[in-house]
């Protein structure tokens, strides 16, 4: 106590000292603005310019820097040697200058006209754009997220800049577009060029999607050198680029094992990293029912694992929301007929609602209780008040005939068309439930029943009806026939949880082998069928019997990258032999998503990315 009063008569004795320092902590802050704080102007159509909230400055960490080496392009790649005189060059100016641009995925077109960078400070950072609602507020958002990546590039104080700043400018020809759809146009150009003292990297895009992946692609331009200690820009380049697919989806199962809200926004996050735009929401299973649904909360209430772990109507917006400003629509899929048990069976009804299936944890709902489609009614109406009603996952697969045999006295190929016409009642309340207005699209799970001649039944000429095929062959022609459209999903090439064994003795695993990026990567299953078909696309799945909160990033990432340059950039693999600059580009991305605070597994030893092409 008594320092405390020797102190405190110090600084009231001493008021010279007391300014001093108080002058000192302004200057202090006022450099910490000016270095670190990126400008942003984006303006109105009047020309006046409104404020953007700015993003937290991320703090540097201790530099990976090793003054040992030094790297060098030969034949296209970069060689590591030692650094015994002359200017040391990193890594990372190497890779990013020697070849291809350290992008991804890789954009269709990139002319590299010379390899330049121009080093510059954060602060140096303009964006200006003349937007209006509600494009704008968007813009804002996405602006945010790209200085937040730029500036977690930085492990050390930038040492110097040799322009005086670096202009981005957008312009958007389409300033209404908020809901990404399947007709959305998610095109860009981008431009990097020395102006004078200025660097311009000008955005053309015909909406905010398309704006917001190039801001991507520019920000996998900007890299940290941690030899100069200088934030570097490449210029003097052009893209122009566009998606192979407009539906590329991640699925997540959040029935099996639960996942906090921050963990869902972090795989949203390497979503937009790698251009993917379907958060695909498994959000119940027989496992459990974590939906807080407005209708029915006693199916959150009995179905979840626990009262804490289930997601509210407010979280399911806040996810939602955060979707769209990543460029990623997130489609709800509450499974059925089957796939229903927990909180299915504690609901009383005078018959029972479902039958349910304990040894294989699976369960059906009766069809001969009408109170089963109501509850779905109103189940469906709370989803399309979230999503919308451009696209919906009714689920639709693995309906088992025996309890259905048994109970109407039918046999197996009866049930079938039972199963089509219970089907045609489920679409027929998802319309009621939209208040007697068709959904546009709706997504069913392959199954015996799309394969089949019953699958007409479900069809309706006011609602585009799309096969997520998983498993089995694609009959084209009879899906040419019908007017189907495919989103391929294949266990044999996509399914992120083959090859981990069972989770119990005496139960087959779910599926084997494991499916490594480079399967992932060099499968192209759309190449026999899209002068058939249309496809709309592909989506990874990844089912979470034996995946939690600390291993569902390590197993979504890299491999879902590596998918994600399959359905953007469809590349051709000459031979079936994935070029080494690609290796070189997936570490590349790996280590930037890092950077993003964006866990992933390992590609392979640290000494293989040291020295790229001697792996």
């Amino acid at each position: 106590m008594m320092a405390f009063n020797i102190n405190r008569h110090f600084f009231v004795n001493n008021k010279t000292f007391a300014y001093a320092l108080l002058i000192a902590y302004i200057v202090v802050y006022i450099i910490f603005l000016t270095c670190f704080v990126p400008n942003f102007n984006l303006e109105e159509e009047d020309g006046e310019s409104s404020k953007i909230v700015i993003p937290e400055f991320m703090e540097t960490e201790q530099s990976d820097y090793d003054w040992r080496w030094t790297w060098i392009c030969i034949n296209n790649s970069c060689s590591r040697q030692a650094c015994v005189s002359g200017k040391q060059i990193s890594l990372q100016k190497c890779n990013m200058l020697c070849f291809k641009p350290q992008l991804w995925p890789m954009p269709k077109k990139v002319f590299l006209y010379e390899k330049k960078y121009v080093s510059f400070a954060i602060h140096q950072l303009y964006v200006k754009s003349k937007v209006q609602q509600p494009a704008r507020r968007m813009l804002r958002a996405a602006y945010g997220y790209f200085v937040k990546n730029v500036a977690g590039l930085i492990r050390d104080p930038v040492k110097s800049a040799n322009i005086r700043r670096v202009n981005v400018n957008v312009i958007i020809s389409d300033h209404t577009t908020a809901t990404l759809k399947l007709d959305t146009e998610e095109s860009y150009t981008l431009i990097i060029k020395n102006v004078g003292a200025n660097t311009i990297a000008r955005i053309t895009a015909n909406n905010y999607f398309g704006a917001r992946h190039a801001l991507e692609t520019l920000s996998q331009l900007i890299w940290f050198d941690n030899v100069d200690r200088t934030l570097n820009i490449i210029t003097d380049i052009y893209i122009e680029d566009k998606p192979s697919f407009p539906y590329r989806g991640l699925m997540l199962d959040t029935a099996r094992n639960y996942f906090p809200v921050q963990l869902l926004l972090k795989i949203i996050d390497g979503m937009a990293a790698n251009k993917l735009n379907t958060f695909h929401w498994h959000l119940t299973d027989s496992h459990s029912f974590p939906f807080s649904s407005k209708s029915y909360p006693d199916l959150a209430k009995y179905g979840s694992y626990e009262p804490t772990k289930v997601y509210s109507i407010n979280d399911i917006k806040n996810i939602i929301e955060y979707g769209k400003l990543h460029g990623i629509r997130v489609i709800l899929e509450v499974d059925a007929p089957s796939h229903v048990l927990s909180g299915w069976r504690e609901i009383n009804t005078s018959t029972p609602l479902i039958f349910p299936d304990e040894a294989n944890l699976n369960g059906q709902l009766n069809p001969n209780n009408p109170e089963a489609l109501n509850i779905l009614k109103n189940i469906y109406y709370d989803i399309l008040q979230l999503t919308g009603d451009d696209l919906f996952h009714i689920g639709g697969d693995e309906v088992t005939f025996d309890t259905w045999l048994n109970l109407n006295n039918i046999d197996e190929r009866a049930a079938l068309n039972y199963w089509a016409f219970y089907m045609h009642k489920i679409i027929s309340v998802l319309t009621s439930a939209n208040g007697g207005k068709p959904v546009k699209k709706i997504i069913l799970w392959s199954s015996k029943l799309t394969n089949s001649q019953q699958i007409r039944r479900l069809l309706n000429p006011n609602i585009t009806t799309i096969v997520q095929n998983w498993y089995g062959y694609v009959n084209s022609s009879f899906m040419k026939e019908l007017n189907l459209k495919l989103i391929l999903s294949h266990v044999n090439s996509w399914y992120l949880d083959c090859g981990f064994g069972a989770w119990q003795e005496g139960r087959a695993p779910a599926c084997s082998p494991y499916r490594t990026w480079q399967h992932m990567y060099k499968t192209n299953p759309w190449r026999r069928l899209m002068y058939q078909v249309t496809v709309l696309g592909g989506e990874v799945c990844m089912w979470t019997e034996q995946v939690g909160e600390d291993s569902l990033e390590t197993r979504v990432w890299p491999r879902s990258a590596a998918f994600a340059e399959r359905v953007w950039s469809n590349p051709y693999v000459q031979h079936n032999i994935i070029p080494l600059h690609t290796y070189t580009r997936l570490d590349s991305q790996r280590e930037r998503m890092s950077r993003r605070n964006i866990k992933s597994e390992v590609l392979w030893p640290r000494y293989c990315t040291l020295n790229p092409g001697k792996c």
